[in-house]
């Protein structure tokens, strides 16, 4: 079964509760169900790797055990199922529809905050460096998330500095006969009127590449031959704006927090809980550098477990968001090989799912659940703030 983007054309089979009599009408196969209520609204979608016997705990008389259920279905009118080939195919279908009708039951993962990335296109001749919110597959390169718009806008103010990179609009660098003032105070190069080459510009282009991955060691590497070239050459002036370059590099490299070694590519979640609502942060590890961390909401969560809350989020969550080569979790999940399929078809490789005991990942891991605490309490203040 393919899933399509957008909203799903798969065709589900419909029961009306009140009409069910004989629940042995429903196969004992893998799927995905919807309640939905008398004006045709989904109430709650879910998953199971056998339908019959999932449905059953729902519409047998007395099933009732937890309050959530009964919350379910007392507005409940009709129920849908819509068959899988496999558990897998069950677990995607299911986050895509919680995705298209965000149900009223449903753990949704909620956060209006899109945090920002830097685009850098590498398709043009010039490729422009651009603050963007959204990651589309166009064949750019995107880094980040960033996490705030303060963060993205002083790393692009950096790079502007260090590298010349424009970033002005396609259409002001064609129609431009003079440089701009960043050219003047010494923050582009100016492609737009010719005063850097295609290759040259090219060439600072890998320069950023690195420096955004926090590859400063090889880009160092690349900038110190290119210093001695320009002194052997006796182009004396050129190895000096090398040599300033080279010392700017140094002082940013500095401030970055680097943790592992450069291979290190990892997303650590802690995960905090206060009566219906979930915080988690994420914090992120690339190349061995703490690239910043973003915090999200769960609403809803009224009797899901850690591990139910963690699968929920992860399903939501990378959809959208790039995928490390490792995820560092608090607890273990109890269907941690469909989803690390699912991210294996998402990503194109394999991604693993960890809970340290100890070591490195332990205590970033530790970082992340107290991040998580103290944006919960933030939350909780700001709602008795708006009691008062």
């Amino acid at each position: 079964m393919i899933f399509p983007r957008g909203k799903i054309r798969v065709k589900p089979v419909r029961f009306e509760i009140s009409n069910i009599t004989n629940l042995a009408t429903i196969p004992r196969v893998s799927g995905v169900y919807l309640f939905r209520d008398s004006k045709d609204t989904v109430l709650y979608v879910g998953k199971a790797g056998d339908l019959r016997q999932r449905l059953a705990s729902y519409l047998r008389p007395g099933s009732f055990v937890l309050p959530k259920t009964g919350l379910i279905m007392k507005p409940a009118a009709s129920f849908e199922i819509i068959v899988t080939a496999t558990e897998k195919e069950a677990l995607i279908l299911e986050a895509l529809l919680i995705k298209e009708h965000r149900p009223k039951y449903n753990v949704v993962f909620r956060d209006d905050k899109a945090y920002p990335f830097l685009k850098l296109d590498i398709k043009k001749p010039f490729p422009r460096l651009s603050v963007v919110r959204r990651r589309a597959k166009d064949g750019a390169l995107y880094f980040g998330p960033y996490p705030s718009a303060k963060a993205v806008r002083e790393t692009l103010r950096s790079i502007s500095s260090l590298f010349g990179l424009r970033t002005c609009s396609d259409r002001s660098m064609t129609t431009r006969v003079r440089a701009c003032l960043l050219h003047q105070i010494g923050r582009c190069s100016a492609p737009c009127v010719g005063a850097i080459s295609e290759k040259d510009y090219a060439d600072l282009a890998r320069q950023v590449k690195l420096f955004l991955k926090g590859r400063t060691g090889p880009l160092l590497k690349i900038l110190r031959s290119q210093m001695e070239e320009a002194s052997e050459a006796l182009e004396f002036e050129k190895a000096a704006i090398l040599r300033d370059h080279i010392y700017a590099i140094e002082k940013v490299a500095e401030k970055q927090s680097i943790v592992a070694g450069m291979h290190a590519n990892w997303d650590i979640i802690g995960l905090a809980r206060s009566g219906d609502v979930s915080t988690l942060a994420v914090l992120r590890v690339r190349d061995g550098v703490v690239q910043g961390q973003e915090i999200h909401h769960l609403n809803r969560v009224i009797e899901e477990t850690d591990q139910e809350i963690l699968s929920v989020f992860i399903r939501q969550f990378y959809q959208e968001s790039p995928v490390p080569k490792e995820i560092i979790l608090p607890k273990e999940l109890d269907d941690s090989g469909l989803i690390s399929e699912w991210l294996f078809d998402t990503a194109g490789k394999t991604v693993l799912l960890r809970r340290p005991a100890r070591g490195l990942k332990c205590r970033l891991l530790e970082m992340a659940e107290t991040n998580a605490g103290q944006a919960m309490l933030s939350v909780e203040r700001q709602h008795e703030a708006w009691q008062i």
